[in-house]
């Protein structure tokens, strides 16, 4: 009897309003994402919603994370759409948790497979070429 395994696509699809989107998500691209993510994070606390200055610094923040994430002139089209940077910044929230999602439920999909790699995850491996 053969094992017959998927492969899953690493192409998440996204719809924001009227807009689709495909987000890849290979191991390089997610890194890039992660970093940028860490990034934006880090940048966007320091920010001052009151400060104009700082409002153009989390419109340039937006951008970088929108085209990395949707790609390049994401950002144009759904800024010119809205308008409006708040909204934007709660989008991007709830697609970054979307994407999360989406990629842990792509992981497992077995009841009886999550328990085996619960179960593993909470082991612990023996390091290459030491003793056991």
């Amino acid at each position: 009897m053969a094992l017959k395994l998927e492969l899953k696509s690493t192409i998440i699809p996204i719809e924001i309003g009227d807009f689709k989107f495909e987000i890849d998500m290979t191991d390089t691209k997610r890194k890039a994402i992660e970093e940028k993510l860490v990034l934006f994070t880090t940048e966007a606390a320091n920010l001052d919603e009151n400060n104009p200055e700082d409002e153009v610094k989390l419109k340039d923040l937006l951008q970088i994370m929108y085209d990395e994430l949707l790609g390049s002139g994401a950002f144009k089209k759904l800024y010119t759409h809205t308008e409006s940077l708040e909204i934007l910044s709660n989008v991007l929230a709830h697609t970054v948790v979307g994407i999360k999602q989406s990629l842990e439920a792509r992981i497992i999909h077995n009841p009886n497979l999550q328990v085996v790699a619960e179960n593993n995850k909470s082991s612990k491996k023996p390091k290459l070429g030491g003793k056991k």
